[in-house]
């Protein structure tokens, strides 16, 4: 666990120091970047490469000028259910549909692999860039989560519909969605 940190001198020389130990891209994540903008726009003027994973219940200001991937599990229905956030989906799409610096991540579970293409065709439909990324359990977890050979498969097959569906959408290659 670390401590909270919301000093922007802190931020401001965290991310001077690593410039110049040689790190030229920056990740934020972990509980909820866009709640701090002013430490993201601290971030941005040190270290101007980066990316941003976020909710996107909250609109993360234009001058910020990182990628911002949001965050999807599934419908409104399960945003509901996991995440307690009514309409989420509709929430994130007012926020980023025709942002340029966003694309919406679709986390595949057992679980939602029903949804993702009713997602896929809502983000469609609104203009939104889509991509893919897998619940990969750490090692010891054996929750309700975790995929088996089963659910991989399906996954694969959800993947590779909806790039073929949605080419203007999906950002995503087939390279990735292949058994190796």
């Amino acid at each position: 666990y670390a401590a909270e940190v919301r000093d922007s001198t802190a931020w401001r020389e965290l991310m001077q120091a690593e410039r110049e130990r040689g790190i030229t891209y920056v990740v934020l994540a972990g509980a909820e970047p866009s709640l701090v903008p002013e430490l993201l726009a601290v971030c941005f003027d040190q270290m101007p490469l980066g990316a941003i994973a976020t909710n996107g219940i909250q609109r993360i200001p234009e001058s910020v000028g990182y990628k911002i991937h949001i965050s999807v599990w599934g419908n409104d229905d399960t945003s509901l259910r996991i995440r307690k956030a009514k309409h989420m989906l509709a929430q994130q799409i007012d926020n980023y549909s025709g942002d340029p610096r966003a694309v919406f991540v679709y986390t595949f579970t057992p679980h939602n692999l029903m949804e993702a293409g009713q997602v896929a065709e809502k983000l469609a439909r609104e203009g939104c860039r889509l991509t893919f990324n897998m619940f990969s359990a750490p090692v010891g977890y054996t929750g309700a989560l975790r995929h088996t050979p089963r659910s991989l498969g399906q996954t694969r097959r959800a993947m590779l519909d909806l790039l073929a569906r949605y080419p203007q959408t999906v950002l995503y290659s087939p390279y990735n969605a292949m058994a190796h």
